[in-house]
């Protein structure tokens, strides 16, 4: 695997954690047949808080554990890789996707992020819920981790002095589809583009 693609992989890995920090969420007003609507907003807003709480907490084996059990096996991982000048959809398979998010210790030493807006659109049956919405992204590493997974970064910043740590701000629109199976939840559509990244 190309290192920059290592690092739009976690791009996205990190973007799992997004979705929750919206404080009230709006609902379209095209979903009103929906009459569990409170409760699927409840039930897919504390899977989204726990995955979140995990990540920012590095409480890592539970992050694992929570991707496991909510990722269904045909799950769609679509991402725009920020270091493509053509700017294409790429797709990564889940077993790459779960590889990554286990190899987050080992290059995340920090991260945040903050919601700048988040819509949930919910089925009249209630049986698939889709969250979209535009977010702010902290994350910090090694500068070396950093030059391995993302050196178009530096390339972009040729005069920039760096510190053994770097922290590179991102702004990230993303798509992300929970369907109901069998009684329990599961995501099936991750869809994230980088609109712009640089160095704080």
């Amino acid at each position: 695997m190309k290192a920059h693609r290592l690092y739009s992989i976690l791009v996205i890995v990190s973007g799992l954690l997004f979705f929750c920090s919206c404080s009230s969420p709006k609902t379209s007003p095209h979903q009103s047949l929906c009459k569990q609507e409170k409760v699927v907003k409840n039930e897919i807003l504390a899977i989204a808080e726990s995955l979140t709480n995990a990540t920012v907490q590095k409480a890592y084996p539970k992050l694992f554990n929570l991707v496991d059990t909510y990722f269904a096996d045909d799950v769609v991982i679509k991402y725009v890789d920020p270091g493509d000048p053509n700017r294409r959809v790429q797709i990564v398979p889940l077993a790459q996707y779960k590889y990554m998010v286990r190899q987050m210790p080992q290059f995340i030493l920090d991260y945040t992020q903050q919601d700048r807006g988040m819509q949930i659109t919910m089925a009249s049956d209630c049986a698939s819920v889709r969250i979209r919405g535009v977010q702010m992204e902290r994350t910090t590493m090694s500068t070396n981790a950093a030059m391995m997974m993302a050196p178009y970064m530096f390339k972009k910043n040729p005069s920039k002095r760096f510190d053994d740590e770097v922290t590179i701000e991102s702004e990230e629109k993303y798509i992300l589809d929970f369907e109901r199976r069998e009684g329990n939840w599961f995501i099936t559509l991750i869809d994230t583009e980088v609109i712009k990244a640089d160095f704080l």
